[in-house]
């Protein structure tokens, strides 16, 4: 995932490009987004996909979700105080 500057059009990376990160959604506040992505030792053998804040000023992941099945869609409140997302909390999902 990258982001682009609108004046120049120079895009810089944000996170591990090693890593998928999938379904990214802006905070109303412009300052970070939400996204699913995996950081387990096992990713490319297991469906265990997490939430996670990224900060952009710092470019800091932040784990939302416990890791405990495939986590899809996340998406902030109007008001930046929660994130809403589907979940399926399958054990047979992880190892």
């Amino acid at each position: 995932m990258d982001q682009i500057d609108i004046s120049s059009g120079a895009a810089t990376p944000v996170g591990d490009p090693r890593w998928h990160h999938l379904y990214p959604a802006w905070a109303p506040d412009g300052r970070s987004v939400v996204l699913v992505t995996t950081r387990r030792p096992d990713w490319d053998l297991e469906w265990v996909w997490d939430v996670y804040r990224v900060e952009l000023d710092t470019g800091r992941f932040m784990a939302l979700t416990p890791s405990d099945g495939v986590s899809l869609m996340p998406a902030f409140t109007a008001d930046g105080r929660f994130v809403h997302y589907f979940h399926d909390h399958d054990a047979t999902t992880s190892s």
